[in-house]
């Protein structure tokens, strides 16, 4: 394992302005690495480069930097802390986070603002200083609403404070986690529907990472191996009140997700405009997708890729970066010549994958390396 790398101010302005410069979408100022909750899964401590990197908190004047590169007409929606080269930090930790709210309603009163927050900072003081800001996009990590579970998971509980901050704001979506205990599961799905203010209920399982400590992948492990048992049973008594996430695509679990259909209608039409546009060519999937098209695209010739170079769940395609796709050329036999479309979601509205390298560049650095022709899958929702 690396060393941890702290920045400091001069090099992290500098990265905060690369990284507000390079255009991402959604566009995301990170405020710092603080986080003191201490979820014993998190990706911050278990992922590239949460684990090895900390930033310190923006300042005012750097968060105002970062806000003059928003195009309110090219940018709908700005992220606030988390999402660009580092996972989940607590927004609200920051001292300065609700100036930083309203000065977004400020320069950009048409622009949505987006955050996740575990809520366990969230002080009556906070909550009724968010109800003055408009445009709030609030995604909760409710985890687990058993507090004794809590405290083994996580070095701040508040679990009060949590459903407090659920009963006053109204939130776009809550996630549950699924820690491998069905009736728990059962228990917080009937808690989370108490709540009016819950928006979109998710469950989600445990990830691993490469970077993972033993604790975290045994864990995650665990809870993946009884996963869709607690799915099961939470469909027969909820039916489709619930958004599931999507890991593999071909089980009966998935096909009664809401997500599962619209995931897989995204690259069926994908599929349909690669093949009126390319009259041979290989799709560049995943594990999280790569089972959908032998069942339902077995004509697709597919390779399937690992993240291992960037961090994040290892089956995701949205966390692929170039190295990954170089490093299975490496090390496989392929077709000299052929079209590999790669999935468009690994890259931002640039081309720059989440490790800043630049799509044209690596297309001309496969083609002399390997003489392979690198396209892009034109859909930009997550696909393949």
């Amino acid at each position: 394992m690396e060393c941890i790398e702290n920045l400091n101010r001069k090099q992290y302005k500098k990265w905060l302005l690369n990284a507000a410069s390079e255009g991402i979408d959604p566009y995301t100022i990170e405020l710092g690495s603080v986080c003191k909750i201490g979820c014993r899964f998190c990706f911050n401590n278990n992922d590239f480069p949460g684990s090895l990197m900390r930033i310190p908190f923006v300042s005012r004047d750097e968060f105002e930097d970062a806000l003059d590169f928003v195009n309110p007409f090219k940018c709908p929606e700005i992220i606030i802390g988390g999402g660009f080269r580092m996972y989940w930090n607590e927004p609200m930790a920051h001292p300065d986070f609700i100036y930083f709210l309203k000065r977004i309603n400020e320069r950009y009163p048409d622009v949505t603002i987006h955050f996740d927050t575990s809520a366990v900072y969230a002080t009556d003081e906070i909550i009724e200083e968010l109800k003055k800001v408009h445009n709030l996009k609030i995604c909760l990590s409710v985890n687990t609403f058993d507090s004794n579970f809590r405290n083994q998971i996580m070095s701040i509980n508040n679990v009060e404070r949590m459903k407090n901050f659920l009963s006053e704001i109204p939130i776009s979506f809550s996630y549950l986690k699924y820690f491998g205990d069905i009736e728990l599961l059962c228990k917080d799905v009937e808690t989370l529907k108490s709540y009016k203010n819950r928006g979109n209920m998710c469950i989600y399982k445990i990830h691993y990472t490469k970077f993972s400590n033993q604790f975290a992948k045994e864990f995650a492990l665990k809870c993946q191996e009884t996963h869709y048992d607690a799915l099961e049973k939470i469909y027969q008594l909820y039916d489709d009140d619930f958004y599931n996430e999507v890991q593999y695509l071909d089980n009966e679990t998935d096909m009664k997700s809401v997500l599962y259909k619209e995931h897989c209608d995204v690259i069926d039409q994908s599929i349909e405009r690669l093949r009126k546009r390319y009259n041979d060519f290989t799709v560049v999937s995943t594990k999280s997708t790569q089972s959908y098209f032998q069942k339902k695209h077995p004509d697709i010739k597919t390779i399937c890729v690992e993240n291992r170079g960037y961090g994040g769940s290892i089956t995701s395609a949205g966390l692929l970066v170039f190295s990954d796709i170089r490093e299975y050329f490496e090390g496989n036999e392929y077709e000299k010549g052929a079209t590999y479309i790669i999935p468009s979601d690994m890259m931002n509205d640039r081309g720059f994958d989440k490790t800043g390298v630049y799509f044209c560049d690596f297309r001309n650095q496969m083609k002399d390396l390997y003489a392979v022709n690198l396209a892009v899958n034109e859909s930009t929702e997550y696909v393949f």
